[in-house]
């Protein structure tokens, strides 16, 4: 079945598993994008023409629909200052997928291509300090001082959790 929410302004209806990304903007010397602007397409699907930031540094936040594996391409439309902005995508963990541009200016950018994703990351989640790994355990269920390590198991780690170097080459 489809659900049409995710495009209702566009009126296609998107199918399968999706969720809410992100796309942050922001501007180097603060006065906007002075016309400059991008593209996003979703799937081939354009979803935003033209996203700018009228004024300001930004961050400026848009949020769109994409799938696990959905193809997220942006296309960068310079018209003036070009250097200036930076965008970043974020998929529906929150996680960066990408960004186009230099943090503070300087490099121009050029247009990226992403990939979606809805499904939580999951793997082992070590304390260092006490030595206790748990498995399968969601990214976001295993914040600092806890280590996570994507995809893995607590019995993979080499060294063990809680032992200097374990769970992500920490020095603990």
């Amino acid at each position: 079945s489809c659900d049409p929410d995710p495009w209702e302004a566009l009126g296609q209806p998107a199918c399968g598993d999706v969720c809410p990304h992100t796309l942050t903007m922001w501007d180097s010397y603060g006065d906007g994008w002075n016309g400059t602007n991008i593209d996003v397409y979703v799937d081939g699907n354009l979803v935003f023409d033209g996203l700018t930031i009228e004024s300001g540094a930004g961050p400026e936040t848009v949020t769109f629909m994409a799938g696990t594996g959905s193809e997220i391409t942006t296309v960068y439309n310079c018209v003036s200052w070009c250097l200036e902005p930076w965008y970043c995508i974020y998929d529906g963990l929150g996680i960066e997928l990408g960004c186009d541009g230099t943090v503070g200016g300087g490099t121009e950018p050029t247009g990226i291509t992403v990939y979606g994703n809805c499904e939580p990351i999951f793997g082992a989640c070590c304390d260092p300090y006490t030595g206790i790994c748990t498995d399968d355990v969601s990214y976001f269920d295993c914040s600092a001082p806890l280590e996570f390590t994507q995809d893995a198991q607590c019995a993979e780690l080499d060294p063990i959790c809680g032992i200097p170097g374990a769970c992500c080459d920490d020095e603990t």
